[in-house]
């Protein structure tokens, strides 16, 4: 008998308040989160020669160039546009040139929407976000700066699986790092619902948090045995268990760098790959793990390595399967199971698990151990635990 459990539960992380950096501040590598901001180098200026299109995107939300149905391929320049717009993606504080576009599907829908796409080429630094309803509205729908290149830019832009709801307007607004202009082609597409929506196959599920969507607030949190670390970081998360019996262990995060100013994008398939340990403990009775006395204890894990092609502000996310425990773990037949994923060394790349949160996990949120103690994070993580429960014949029972 296989148990099902499919958690319900919403849980709002907080990304975009995030932990905003002043420009050459310290980073603290306990976590990365949606708004904080990262070293970027500057753009290249215009070769000689290069000649503007024309504006194609409306001024403001209010005059903005309607699309009047999917898919979409308009090309312009913001050269001779002004400046009306800014959000954090995750850099704030530009004056650049933006224009419009709007779009009000007629049945909810998911889009692509890309910069990087269609002749001519976009040339310049753009920044991308929309608005929904209202522009400005208090903060972007979606927003993305460096999700994507062509062949004359590194830093362009698009928003990727962005879930529309049936008449709702959205501004698109195509903008610029900095004070960055120039041409674009814009490309909208019907495209299809995230893929980490439903990350694990439901017939083994015994339980599943999905990791959150890159238009959403998110956060990661560091749980790694890096060199760059100034501490072991381990973060631990909860669930409730029903007689399981762990065998496989599914999780999502970024492999990220961290040289003292900010993280960098790191390389999870370097030296082998990445190895991890993996522990699950009760609960002490205060809502933390007794880790004193673990249940079970991996280590040496070697998860296969998927890139999900979901970009968070730096780099991708990652899917790290574990198919097979070396052995089962059987857990109690019920209460608080906290389990704690970290990565091992690496020999060259030093790479850093940082797991990603969780859109929607139990709300409680989870743990993560800084070198001093556990300190509460503000959201959950992104995982799925599948096996089994145990055979009837090893469930005790005791009658009254």
């Amino acid at each position: 008998m296989r148990k099902v459990e499919v958690v319900a539960f919403v849980v709002v992380i907080f990304g975009f308040a995030g932990m905003l950096v002043a420009a050459g501040g310290p980073v603290d590598p306990a976590g990365f989160t949606k708004g904080m901001s990262v070293d970027k180098p500057a753009s290249s200026p215009h070769a000689d020669g290069w000649v503007p299109l024309e504006r194609a995107g409306g001024e403001t939300c209010a005059t903005a160039t309607i699309v009047p149905a999917l898919p979409y391929l308009d090309s312009g320049s913001t050269a001779a546009a002004i400046h009306d717009y800014d959000e954090a993606c995750p850099y704030t504080g530009g004056t650049a040139p933006d224009v419009v576009y709007s779009y009000t599907p007629a049945t909810n829908m998911t889009v692509d929407i890309s910069l990087c796409s269609g002749l001519p080429e976009t040339d310049y630094d753009s920044k991308l976000y929309v608005y929904q309803d209202a522009c400005p509205d208090g903060g972007p729908f979606a927003c993305d700066d460096d999700g994507c290149s062509t062949s004359l830019t590194s830093f362009a832009s698009n928003v990727l699986g962005l879930a529309l709801n049936a008449g709702s307007t959205y501004y698109i607004v195509v903008d610029g790092y900095g004070t960055s202009s120039g041409n674009y082609t814009i490309e909208m597409t019907e495209g299809v619902p995230w893929a980490s929506d439903n990350p694990c196959d439901p017939a083994d599920l015994l339980f599943g948090q999905d990791p959150s969507n890159t238009t959403d607030g998110w956060g990661a949190s560091s749980s790694t045995q890096a060199a760059w670390s100034a501490t072991s970081y381990a973060v631990y998360d909860n669930f409730v268990s029903d007689y399981f019996q762990v065998c496989d262990l599914h999780f999502y995060g970024l492999s990220l760098f961290h040289d003292g100013a900010g993280f960098n994008a790191c390389d999870p398939y370097a030296d082998g790959g990445m190895t991890f340990t993996a522990a699950f403990y009760l609960d002490n009775g205060s809502g933390q793990p007794d880790t004193a006395a673990p249940i079970c204890e991996y280590t040496g894990l070697a998860p296969a390595v998927t890139d999900t092609g979901d970009f968070y502000s730096i780099d991708n996310m990652y899917a790290f399967d574990v198919a097979a425990l070396p052995t089962c773990c059987d857990l109690p037949a019920s209460g608080t199971i906290w389990v704690m994923i970290q990565n091992e060394p690496m020999a060259t790349a030093d790479c850093g698990f940082l797991w990603m949160s969780s859109e929607n996990g139990l709300g409680d949120n989870g743990w993560q151990f800084d070198g001093a103690g556990l300190v509460a994070t503000d959201y959950d993580f992104g995982m799925c635990l599948t096996g089994d429960t145990w055979p009837v014949e090893l469930q005790s029972f005791s009658i009254d």
